[in-house]
């Protein structure tokens, strides 16, 4: 697995050992960002469910300010970990908390952080999307103007909106479908 633009455009990342793990297909991370475009430069991002980072790390070697990876598992932050000690990351652009979704999602409200961009992609069929686009939608997490990229089994069917979260754009990449939520929060 590679990154696929940016600064670190062609280095190899590792994913965690194991099945538990679904890295984003790196055809799927280009069409996302070619979505995604210029509004990666200076944002802040949330990487939850990260896996091997690959949608954080391409983030940062896009122009991203700031990526927080979120995982369960000690086998995703360690290759997380990994990740970012091979490509040279400073640590100013990053932080790796290793907690279940909805209890991250929690703390960083009542950190009061807010995003640009935030990735969901969960493990298929396990119902936790609905669940993380809810409170994406009512904590305040993400910006006005803020976008969240949900990556999710084309045989899911998810909402129009959730809370300030309104979808605006849906594409689909063999068994990948992709939806793309605005924050219609003020700014």
């Amino acid at each position: 697995m590679r990154i696929t633009g940016g600064e670190f455009g062609g280095r190899r990342i590792s994913a965690p050992k194991g099945r538990g793990t679904r890295p984003t297909l790196e055809v799927v991370r280009e069409a996302i960002f070619d979505i995604l475009g210029r509004k990666v430069e200076g944002a802040s991002c949330l990487d939850l469910f990260c896996g091997s980072g690959a949608l954080g790390l391409e983030a940062i070697s896009r122009g991203a300010l700031h990526v927080v990876f979120c995982d369960i598992a000690k086998g995703a932050v360690d290759a997380v970990r990994l990740n970012i000690e091979k490509l040279g990351i400073e640590k100013n652009r990053y932080v790796i908390m290793q907690s279940d979704a909805r209890h991250a999602l929690l703390l960083l409200q009542k950190e009061r952080k807010r995003f640009d961009i935030c990735f969901v992609d969960p493990p298929y069929f396990q119902s936790l999307y609905e669940e993380c686009l809810v409170l994406l939608g009512s904590l305040g997490l993400v910006k006005g103007g803020g976008l969240v990229v949900v990556e999710a089994s084309k045989k899911i069917t998810l909402s129009d909106c959730y809370g300030s979260l309104c979808l605006i754009k849906t594409r689909r990449y063999g068994d990948t479908a992709i939806g793309i939520y605005e924050s219609k929060e003020a700014k």
